[in-house]
């Protein structure tokens, strides 16, 4: 077994910017930069949405299972939230260059 992998500009420090896309239903409701602390409430307190630096998570929700709450903090780009039964989606874009370009196993 050998893993292989390719690294670009990596210099220790994270320098490429997040954002949080929220979607309802498929549409984009709000869309910002995951640098400083907020908190998002959506739907007169259905769901509130914690979002730190460089990191997002559900903190409340009023779904039956609460899989979205449970999911914890995503901070990679492309990672996910979905609250099925609010129909919402929150996901992490990264803009720059990516850290690291190819994985091989």
């Amino acid at each position: 077994v050998s893993i292989f992998w390719i690294t670009h500009n990596h210099t220790g420090t994270h320098s490429r910017v997040k954002e949080a896309l929220i979607y309802q239903n498929g549409t984009l409701i709000e869309q910002f930069e995951l640098d400083k602390d907020k908190i998002i409430t959506l739907f007169n307190g259905k769901i509130q949405i914690e979002a730190g630096i460089g990191k997002i998570r559900v903190i409340k929700s009023d779904c039956p299972h609460h899989i979205c709450v449970n999911m914890g903090r995503i901070q990679d780009n492309g990672q996910t939230i979905v609250c099925v039964p609010n129909k919402v989606l929150i996901e992490i874009k990264s803009r720059g260059s990516p850290l690291l370009d190819a994985v091989s196993y």
